[in-house]
């Protein structure tokens, strides 16, 4: 139940955490601010680039949120969230071990990707109740 491998709450939660730490260090160490990036897709100004199969794969998967909002409202069946957030949760931590985030040519795309990824962790927690950590 405690593992931090596999489909456990505390592999979801460090997972999230992750993300949450590569957006921090982008902030400290390049000076680049995830929600100045976010403004700017929102304004048009920036955009998100899929070259790499990793980062399609989670774009995909990022894709599929609302599939699967609409599959449990049908039947009320919450662990579609919980396979949902898992199958993300994986996505996404195969994107950063195999894709150079920090300091690439891609860095404001891939912290895009990062931030999308935190914040629909973060909206399948909410409607799971679990609470939110800040690191583990």
């Amino acid at each position: 139940m405690l593992d931090t491998k596999g489909d456990t709450a505390v592999y979801l939660l460090y997972a999230r955490v992750r993300f949450e730490s590569i957006m921090a260090k982008a902030e400290a160490q390049h000076g680049t601010s995830v929600q100045d990036l976010v403004q700017q897709c929102k304004d048009g100004k920036n955009v998100v680039t899929l070259e790499h199969s990793l980062e399609r794969n989670l774009a995909l998967h990022l894709l599929m949120f609302a599939d699967t909002m609409e599959l449990t409202l049908q039947d009320l069946f919450p662990y579609h969230i919980c396979e949902y957030c898992y199958k993300l949760a994986i996505a996404g931590t195969d994107f950063v071990t195999q894709c150079k985030v920090l300091g690439s040519p891609e860095m404001n795309s891939r912290l895009l990707l990062c931030y999308a990824t935190a914040y629909a962790m973060n909206q399948c927690f909410e409607l799971l109740g679990i609470r939110e950590v800040k690191r583990i």
